[in-house]
Parts: C-alpha cells; sequence; structure tokens
C-alpha cells in the first residue's frame, strides 16, 4: 500500500507547526498586555491535544493508519459530500454572475442540505433545462427561503437564466418562479 501522499503530509505537519506557532505567539501577546495565565494555559493545552493527536495517528501500524485514511476518504466522497460541495460552488459563482438568458427548467430531484441561517435553506436541485440545443441536465445549488421551499417539488416548472456560453450554469429566477 502506497504512502499518503506528499502534500497531504505536508499540510498535517506545517497545520500542526502553525497551530503550535499561533499558540505560542497568541500566549506570549496575552501575558505581555496583561491578559492572564488563563490565555496561555489554553492556547498551550490546545496545542498539546494537537500534538498528542498526531503522535497518536503516528504510532498507530502502517495498515491501520491507511485504512482509517481510506475510511475518511470514502467519507469525504458520499452523495451528500458531493451534494454540499455542488451548493457551495454554484452559490459562490452566482455571486459573481449576472445576466444570461430566460429559459424554464423542470425539477427532477432535490436535497436539503442545510440551514444557511433562520430564513434560507441550501438546496442541491437536478434540473432539464429546455434551451435551443435541447434538453440539458443540470446539477446547481441554491440558496431558498424557507417559506418558498414548498414549491420545489419534482416536476415543476420554474424560470432560470441560462449561461450562453454553456447551458450547463444556471441560476433560478425567484421572482418569475414564485408566480408561476
Amino acid at each position: 500500500m502506497a504512502r499518503a501522499p506528499v502534500w497531504r503530509r505536508v499540510t498535517a505537519w506545517s497545520s500542526l507547526v502553525a497551530g503550535v506557532a499561533v499558540g505560542g505567539y497568541g500566549g506570549k501577546r496575552a501575558l505581555s498586555e496583561g491578559g492572564g495565565w488563563w490565555a496561555l494555559a489554553g492556547f498551550g493545552a490546545l496545542s498539546a491535544v494537537a500534538l498528542l493527536f498526531a503522535i497518536w495517528f503516528r504510532t498507530r501500524p502502517r495498515e491501520e493508519r491507511e485504512r482509517m485514511v481510506r475510511a475518511a476518504d470514502a467519507a469525504a466522497n458520499t452523495d451528500e459530500v458531493k451534494r454540499a460541495r455542488t451548493v457551495r460552488k454554484e452559490l459562490k459563482r452566482k455571486r459573481r454572475w449576472v445576466g444570461g438568458e430566460p429559459r424554464e427548467a423542470t425539477i427532477i430531484a432535490l436535497a436539503d442540505i442545510g440551514r444557511a441561517n433562520e430564513f434560507t435553506c441550501q438546496v442541491y436541485l437536478e434540473l432539464d433545462v429546455t434551451t435551443a440545443a435541447g434538453v440539458v441536465r443540470v446539477e446547481t445549488g441554491e440558496s431558498v427561503r424557507t417559506a418558498h421551499v414548498g414549491i420545489l417539488v419534482p416536476g415543476r416548472v420554474i424560470q432560470v437564466f441560462v449561461d450562453p456560453t454553456d447551458p450547463t450554469l444556471v441560476a433560478v429566477n425567484w421572482e418569475r418562479s414564485l408566480r408561476l
């Protein structure tokens, strides 16, 4: 079995070193400004826990470490995680994107990713978008007001804006979709 990639080993050790450095610096600043010993003790305890975890993980037999890494990788590739990544990526893209051609889309599937805050939910959507070239299957993520979640049902037709250069990039036109 191959070792973990170099970037993963470097990331783990550099994170540990950075945590200890930040903890030490924060403790030094707290003591020099009269913040008290509690800050130093807190940073020291946090750094000690990180160090003990790293030592514990490194002392496991190689097969057990590899099994733990495979289990973590498998957990990171579940459908829920993929949907959440899609939603985050799409919401980030939509903050920068404006324009697009108005089109109709049919909701094929949806999944609740969780609440963004008390008024909105993040939703993963699979849509069939009608374009000039035909019907295109699109995966996207939307931030939906809690009051409007009821309109999102499979088979419902909603209005979307489609990027003219890439028909897989869509944004739901909530003003028009709520009127249907």
